[in-house]
């Protein structure tokens, strides 16, 4: 196809057809153009009518002048005066003006032909560039829906591996707490065991000690047995006579032992000094009612209270003459709410337990589980105010209380309230001396509430 448009411009330009022109044309002709539209256009381009209008006017060429032989020289003569030119004609003037103007339109149009070619090609320039931006913007589209794609995909992965993470992480927590709860079930397993192999221990514990105790009840039933009975009290009117009450009860109950009462009263400003006149009418012993006109402390832990309530106590078993005749001595705190059999079971706690001189009950407050008096709490591996929950019926102690204690009264006589330091009560001084006698235990099954 090119071939043929360069043979048109030689049968039309006569000359070679430019590289630019040739292509151009040739993609007109590939598009249906025929090659009679080629040739009416080059016949009709600036370059083609200036050719034409050259040719149909050739100016005359002038003939050449024979070299003249050389002369000699001749005399000067003047010059001659120019003859006058013969005057253009109309027509010849209009002629040469066209000529002029055609020559003009000529080169303009040659002039217009170039920048239109210039403007074609960078058209064409245009044109390639647009293509290729397009072709760059289709890869670049193409390449962003696979960035796209790709994008996607990732974040369906990134959705899947948190899904993953969290389902792990869920297992691993779920295996956690299997892993505590399979603990907690061998660590119950093991205490259920423990608990077993105790009430077994307990069991033949009981059996023997039921046995010792029917026994020695007989015994203790047959002879007549003294029973000393120690309070302090003070400002105790709304308690007092419910627990010397029940103490009445337990005498009763109790036919071959005989009860005497202790009582120190000091610095009441309430009923409770005439509610002990009261109760002596009928019961025997001996009370002390009397103005010391010190501080009331209430419960608070401090080493002037204990010194204070050490005095007390001991002023208290001052009161007693009746040491001689008796075996089992019973110390009672107001405020402190006991059932008719507690004072049975600490009997028998004494009595069952080999070398015990003092037993105490389990004091809690109100309806609660916990060991309430830890402030007189010492365990026997020296540890203070906090009890180590056991199965086990009696317990062996440094030191304890609970607000209801029976003791045996020989030992008692030879022992008193003091003061160690300020971390601890003044029965922790009392437990002292009592040990050197004997074991201080705590009766577990025996339960006593503190109305504080």
């Amino acid at each position: 196809m090119d071939e043929l448009v360069r043979q048109v411009y030689r049968d039309v330009l006569e000359r070679e057809g430019d590289d630019d022109g040739v292509k151009m044309y040739s993609s007109h002709l590939q598009k249906g153009r025929s090659i009679y539209w080629l040739k009416n256009v080059l016949r009709n381009s600036p370059e083609y009518k200036i050719k034409s209008f050259q040719q149909a006017e050739p100016e005359p060429k002038p003939e050449p002048k024979p070299k003249p032989e050389p002369e000699p020289e001749p005399e000067p003569k003047p010059k001659p005066k120019p003859e006058p030119m013969e005057p253009i004609s109309r027509e010849n003037k209009e002629m040469i003006r066209m000529k002029k103007e055609m020559q003009e339109r000529l080169k303009k149009q040659s002039e217009a032909y170039k920048q239109l070619m210039i403007v074609q090609k960078e058209c064409n320039e245009k044109e390639l560039q647009l293509k290729k931006r397009e072709e760059q913007l289709k890869q670049q589209n193409e390449a962003h829906k696979q960035l796209m794609i790709v994008q996607k995909e990732c974040k369906e992965k990134e959705l899947q591996l948190k899904k993953r993470e969290e389902q792990l992480k869920q297992q691993n927590e779920a295996h956690k707490q299997l892993m505590i709860v399979q603990k907690e079930c061998k660590e119950k397993e093991l205490q259920l065991k423990k608990r077993e192999e105790q009430l077994k221990q307990r069991h033949i514990i009981d059996k023997e000690t039921n046995l010792k105790w029917d026994k020695m009840k007989s015994e203790i039933s047959q002879s007549e047995t003294l029973v000393n009975v120690f309070l302090c009290v003070r400002d105790n009117q709304n308690d007092l006579a419910l627990t010397l009450s029940m103490l009445r009860i337990i005498e009763r109950n109790h036919k071959t032992m005989s009860f005497n009462y202790y009582i120190m009263e000091n610095d009441s400003s309430d009923d409770t000094p005439h509610q002990i006149l009261d109760f002596f009418k009928c019961a025997k012993g001996r009370f002390r009612i009397e103005k010391i006109d010190r501080l009331k402390w209430g419960t608070v832990a401090q080493i002037d209270r204990v010194r204070d309530m050490a005095d007390y106590r001991n002023m208290m078993k001052k009161l007693c003459t009746t040491w001689d005749g008796s075996k089992y001595s019973l110390i009672v705190d107001t405020g402190v709410r006991f059932n008719i059999e507690a004072f049975d079971h600490l009997v028998k706690a004494i009595e069952t337990t080999n070398g015990c001189v003092m037993a105490t009950p389990f004091g809690t407050v109100d309806v609660s589980n916990q060991y309430y008096d830890t402030y007189a709490l010492e365990l026997k591996n020296g540890r203070r105010g906090l009890w180590e929950n056991t199965h086990l019926p009696i317990v062996e102690v440094n030191s304890a209380f609970g607000g209801f204690v029976v003791v045996r009264s020989s030992c008692m006589q030879k022992c008193d309230w003091g003061v160690i330091d300020g971390d601890c009560s003044e029965h922790n001084h009392f437990c002292k001396m009592m040990r050197r006698y004997g074991k201080v235990v705590v009766a577990t099954d025996v339960i006593v509430r503190w109305n504080p």
